[in-house]
């Protein structure tokens, strides 16, 4: 049998695996190209952050910042929510100081991905657990 069931499942999740960025993206196909350059360059965020937690550096949170605006250059192909999300939490980090209140206020971020994780890092310093 030459057709895989495996394997039209497996292209269609690669044209799809956008979406599970954030539930407000509608269902809609994607070159599978972009999501796996886009996977690659959230993966290469991923790792600023991991050395930025461990040195505090404002070099990489320089390349931080850098790395979210080529995320949000590349991809504004995923709507205004996406690209708004990014741009407002580029706004942010470049302040340096950023307090618990602004990223609760956050317009677009606060319905986005993750935002409750990090508000959740900013105020457990709050309780002596």
């Amino acid at each position: 049998m030459d057709y895989s069931y495996k394997d039209t499942i497996k292209d269609e999740f690669y044209r799809k695996r956008h979406i599970l960025l954030c539930h407000k993206f509608k269902d809609s196909i994607r070159d599978e190209r972009l999501n796996m350059e886009l996977e690659k360059d959230i993966l290469d965020f991923r790792d600023e952050l991991l050395k930025y937690r461990e040195s505090r550096s404002e070099d990489i949170l320089d390349s931080i910042i850098i790395k979210l605006e080529v995320i949000e250059t590349k991809n504004r192909d995923l709507g205004e929510f996406f690209s708004q999300s990014l741009k407002e939490c580029i706004e942010l980090l470049r302040k340096k100081n950023i307090t618990k209140e602004e990223v609760r206020d956050m317009k677009y971020f606060a319905c986005a991905w993750g935002r409750g994780q990090q508000y959740i890092s900013f105020c457990k310093d709050d309780f002596k657990i």
